[in-house]
């Protein structure tokens, strides 16, 4: 059976504690979640992001508890962006304890849950890789890299010409699967139509030009990249009069950059999974997060979400077993500010499109909205 928790009444529990379902006797009086993250080394600026998110979360469940409800407490483990750390972290959760573990980073999610299986421990996942699921101790809060390499796929026609660029050993891992997409479909993709440029760099002009001799006029780059890369190339494009056009994904990490890129690009179309604007969410969920000091921002909404859903599946477990609770999380759905959210079999959402955003023009600028014509095709 399903279990739905409406949107309403929800969203009345985010600001005053009021739910439906208990806790039950066997919920422990405190429950230490653990996070995994890089506050250290490669990638600590989203490390600190995370960390954040979940002080918030956290602070904003027991604010909102009632009844039995646990008090939720947070033990933040630094993997420095590394797989060996990442896995002594996960062991040192495991050793005091813990027995839920929010975790992000997809190398360093595939290195933590090796030192999960065969243990009593449940991960809520915010990591892409596709090779991350199925697994029996994980459930996971984001699309799958291939959700992504999907929608995006099925914006290049028949006899268009394309490139993909990338900046970073971050973003190869989409662009090369990708490429592998599109490769199948029959587009050429050697040579200088699949570019790597490094972070950091800000003069692509010699690039943009080896791109429109590739492609010609018309022809569709595709930006598996950081914000800073995506918004050069784009404002560099356009002032050299390329006629490319571009799509992509893009961590987006700083969307007003993006956003003050794409004003003075006509026709650009940016895919992304980006900050959710104001307009995609209600009012109490902009309230709430200010108030907890949580970014109104993608990375941020998939902790909150996690906390949110964990919650409700411990007291719909009646219990804190990771597998009690794994089970009720795969066997329900839970309306979160995201929208109604539900999990595969295997551990997957239901319907990445929840997570997925797009640029439109709107009469103040361009802004994220919520992607209107994902892809049947590319739901679970």
């Amino acid at each position: 059976m399903r279990h739905n928790l409406s949107r309403r009444t929800i969203l009345t529990g985010l600001a005053a504690g009021v739910f439906t379902g208990r806790a039950g006797a066997q919920a422990p009086a405190t429950l230490t979640v653990g996070m995994l993250t890089p506050l250290t080394g490669v990638g600590a600026a989203i490390g600190e992001r995370m960390a954040r998110a979940g002080r918030g979360a956290l602070t904003w469940l027991n604010d909102t508890a009632r009844g039995d409800d646990p008090r939720f407490v947070l033990d933040i483990q630094d993997t420095r962006g590394e797989a060996r750390d990442a896995r002594n972290a996960a062991v040192k959760l495991l050793s005091s304890g813990v027995r839920f573990v929010i975790g992000y980073g997809s190398a360093t999610e595939k290195a933590a849950a090796e030192a999960y299986l065969d243990n009593p421990i449940l991960d809520l996942s915010i990591a892409n890789a596709d090779e991350l699921l199925p697994h029996p101790n994980l459930v996971r809060f984001v699309p799958r890299n291939v959700d992504y390499a999907c929608r995006i796929a099925a914006l290049i026609a028949p006899g268009d010409k394309v490139a993909i660029v990338y900046d970073s050993s971050f973003n190869s891992g989409m662009a090369t699967l990708l490429r592998d997409t599109l490769s199948r479909r029959g587009f050429d993709l050697s040579g200088r139509a699949f570019q790597q440029v490094n972070l950091g760099d800000r003069d692509f002009s010699a690039l943009i030009h080896a791109l429109a001799a590739r492609i010609g006029r018309g022809g569709r780059v595709i930006l598996s990249a950081g914000v800073e890369t995506a918004g050069l190339m784009i404002r560099q494009s356009g002032e050299l009069n390329t006629g490319l056009t571009f799509l992509g994904h893009s961590t987006l990490i700083y969307p007003d950059l993006a956003a003050t890129a794409l004003k003075s690009v006509v026709g650009t179309d940016v895919i992304a999974l980006t900050k959710p604007d104001r307009d995609i969410v209600d009012a109490a969920t902009v309230a709430a997060f200010e108030k907890y000091g949580i970014p109104l921002d993608d990375l941020e909404m998939a902790v909150v979400t996690a906390a949110l859903i964990l919650r409700e599946g411990v007291r719909r477990a009646r219990q804190a077993s990771p597998a009690h609770v794994r089970a009720v999380l795969l066997a329900g759905e839970f309306d979160t500010p995201l929208g109604p959210v539900s999990f595969l079999p295997d551990g997957n959402m239901r319907d990445p499109s929840l997570s997925h955003y797009v640029w439109r023009d709107t009469p103040t600028g361009p802004r994220p909205v919520r992607d209107p014509d994902f892809p049947a095709a590319c739901r679970m």
